[in-house]
Parts: structure tokens; C-alpha cells; sequence
């Protein structure tokens, strides 16, 4: 997963991802 991004809603971008990527493997 990228990482080090310091555009605006980065954080919030990266957070979204993992959680998806989490609901996926759950599946």
C-alpha cells in the first residue's frame, strides 16, 4: 500500500483502503 502521501485527504484515502482491503479478506 502507498504510504509517505502528503496530499490533502491522504490519511482519510489510506484509512478507506485498508478497510477496504479488510472487508475483502472477510469475505
Amino acid at each position: 500500500m502507498a504510504v509517505g502521501w502528503t496530499r490533502d485527504g491522504a490519511v482519510q484515502d489510506q484509512i478507506d483502503a485498508t478497510v477496504d482491503d479488510a472487508v475483502q479478506l472477510a469475505r
